[in-house]
């Protein structure tokens, strides 16, 4: 057996030893799919449940930060609510599927990819860390557009763990919140 050295910034103080979990980007690759003028108003409808599950889950997991640790806690959660319910996004995504035929995920990655890039170049550091947080929140919606089974769920783990990942979303360090 080898043993691995890894030097990082803690999330947590103390030493940790044993099994690894390595969390990668967990980038999606969404493919450009054409759809016919027939399919717009459903693939609209599939991008609003998209949004609606996604907006559940953040909810759930606002409601229990803040009942296990504080409103002030779940305030970040806040901000991700907003990005789900921006009108401008919104209508961005629909236009985009009405005007160019595409499907709404392959939309939906092209026009948050550019909000990120556009917060990513801004001299603030706060709202430069908020396409973090809008990176989580795509990851999400996607995951509902594309029926991702491969998404990582830290409620289903087991067992001691040690996660090793270059950065963190506010909702997996929820989800790792009271874990092994």
């Amino acid at each position: 057996m080898s043993e691995l050295v890894l030097k990082g910034i803690p999330a947590a103080s103390g030493i940790a030893y044993g099994p690894a979990f390595i969390l990668d980007s967990q980038e999606f690759i969404v493919p450009k799919r054409n759809i016919s003028e027939d399919e717009v108003e459903s693939e609209i409808a599939r991008f609003q449940e998209a949004l609606d599950q996604t907006r559940r889950e953040i909810m759930d997991i606002k409601n229990r930060i803040e009942k296990d640790l504080g409103a002030a806690h779940a305030q970040i959660f806040e901000a991700h609510l907003m990005v789900l319910e921006d009108p401008m996004l919104f209508d961005q995504v629909v236009k985009a599927v009405r005007d160019e035929k595409q499907g709404s995920d392959y939309v939906f990655s092209q026009v948050i990819r550019s909000y990120m890039q556009a917060l990513s170049k801004v001299q603030d550091e706060y709202l430069r860390d908020r396409a973090t947080d809008m990176n989580d929140i795509a990851k999400r919606v996607l995951k509902h557009l594309m029926e991702e089974s491969r998404w990582h769920d830290f409620e289903n783990f087991q067992g001691e763990l040690a996660v090793v990942a270059h950065d963190l979303s506010p909702s997996d360090a929820v989800s790792m919140y009271n874990k092994k």
